[in-house]
């Protein structure tokens, strides 16, 4: 199982719960929520319609998403990755908890890490660190790949003199 959001974290999580599912013959449950207290007050008087709509806008990026990390070379690399079978999960909710409750009867939960910093992930509250300390199955941290640089030139080898 792995939490997707859309960052950076999530897309390195999600390669690489694609690429390990191709290896090993496992499926891949893959998870996003939308958040109905950021629309709602109350969400059991929220309206249907909306909610209906959130959801829907949410797994078709999530589905985007996925499709995205399916023609990443680390997973089209290993044999069998066109054959994974992966389900999308979409809920609404916190994803911390969302993904805890989700998380009953995996055997690896996969989440990324956003990489805010001590202060900020304390302020903010961290949905890697809440999985971490309350999810019923081992849970996996995957960090963003950093961009990288193009290579620098290098010079050319002079020739030996005789």
């Amino acid at each position: 199982m792995v939490g997707v959001d859309g960052s950076p974290g999530a897309f390195a999580a999600l390669v690489w719960t694609l690429a390990a599912a191709a290896r090993s013959g496992a499926e891949v449950e893959v998870v996003s929520t939308f958040p109905v207290g950021a629309y709602w007050t109350d969400p059991y008087r929220a309206d249907a319609g909306r909610t209906d709509t959130a959801r829907s806008d949410t797994e078709a990026r999530t589905r985007a998403f996925l499709a995205e990390a399916m023609g990443e070379p680390t997973v089209t690399a290993v044999p069998r990755a066109a054959a994974v079978r992966v389900h999308v999960t979409v809920g609404a909710g916190t994803p911390a908890e969302y993904l805890v409750r989700r998380a009953e009867g995996a055997r690896l939960l996969v989440v990324g890490s956003r990489g805010r910093g001590g202060v900020r992930s304390t302020l903010l509250g961290s949905v890697a660190l809440h999985c971490a300390v309350h999810a019923p199955c081992p849970v996996m941290v995957v960090r963003p790949q950093p961009a990288r640089a193009p290579a620098a030139p290098r010079a050319a080898a002079a020739p030996a003199s005789p």
